[in-house]
């Protein structure tokens, strides 16, 4: 599951299931891609959704931003176990560090905010707010690379959108400063992702997982000193384990995703996060699973299903 997939380089064109995809392939071929690139994403997402649940557990006993070190470190040792066991050592290193790293630096803080506002917020409402981060990628994506969706692809982002709100209500609650840092962290994560259509095909997906998780590592580290270190119990750290494994495998997915697929194609299937929000809220955190939110689910999901067709 570790085998990195490279593509040709980037080159800008109108994206529609009736044109050439951006790597000159047929239309068939595009939305084959793209079909393949959503199935890797859900994957990807719902490994994120256990290791997010793994987030909120232990951040209630030791801090955020220590649980955020753990399992970022966990996650690196696995990655470069991998490659080193595997003959795979160059693959970890980026050809073009710029990118790689300032990637990593975007991503570092999507990270940071959204485990933030995990801990402040509930699961559910947190994700909710996260899910602006498809809107942002189309609209960067078109910015950054001249990417650009059909009509109904557009209608399919503004119904995610309307179903957001509709879950958060806005009005019914004051926002917090969860809220904001859930807001920021899914711009840090669209612009991070849309970086990834400027990758050179020689950039592997392990050298970019890598530079992630150390600048990563070094802010969670350095928050973690900064706010006092709690000693983690034995079970503490098999939780960190498990789930700095959830992380390096749905980081790698999620690399593969982008660079398969178009960015507002992938980007909705983060929708699916919502389903185990609400699963992981009721089962582990007692969270009520409320109409409003479940209605507010099947359009974000409808409208993921139009940007996909």
């Amino acid at each position: 599951m570790w085998e990195s997939t490279s593509l040709p380089e980037y080159s800008p064109k109108t994206r529609t299931l009736t044109t050439p995809h951006i790597d000159g392939s047929d239309p068939m071929n595009t939305q084959t891609n793209n079909l393949r690139a959503a199935l890797i994403a859900f994957i990807s997402f719902t490994a994120f959704s256990g290791a997010d649940t793994i987030v909120k557990t232990l951040s209630a006993r030791i801090g955020v931003y220590e649980t955020t070190f753990l399992l970022s470190v966990f996650a690196l040792s696995f990655i470069t176990g991998h490659g080193v066991l595997s003959g795979q050592a160059k693959q970890l290193l980026p050809v073009y560090p710029k990118l790689a790293f300032g990637r990593a630096l975007l991503l570092s803080m999507n990270t940071l905010l959204i485990y933030y506002a995990f801990s402040a917020l509930p699961l559910a409402e947190a994700y909710v707010l996260g899910f602006l981060s498809p809107i942002f990628v189309a609209i960067v994506a078109f910015i950054m690379v001249g990417e650009r969706l059909s009509l109904r692809g557009w209608f399919g982002v503004l119904l995610g959108f309307a179903g957001v709100l509709w879950i958060l209500q806005p009005g019914a609650a004051p926002l917090s400063a969860g809220h904001l840092a859930a807001l920021g962290s899914a711009l840090f994560f669209a612009i991070a992702q849309v970086m990834l259509r400027r990758a050179k095909s020689d950039e592997s997906d392990k050298a970019l997982v890598v530079a992630l998780l150390i600048v990563q590592s070094c802010f969670a580290g350095l928050l973690a000193l900064y706010n006092g270190l709690i000693t983690p119990q034995w079970q503490d750290l098999g939780l960190a384990a498990l789930g700095g494994g959830l992380i390096a495998f749905a980081q790698t997915m999620i690399v593969k995703a982008f660079r398969l697929g178009s960015a507002s194609v992938v980007a909705p299937v983060q929708y699916s996060q919502i389903i185990w929000g609400l699963f992981y809220g009721a089962l582990l955190f007692n969270a009520p699973v409320e109409i409003h939110m479940l209605a507010g689910a099947v359009v974000i999901l409808i409208s993921g299903w139009l940007v996909l067709n």
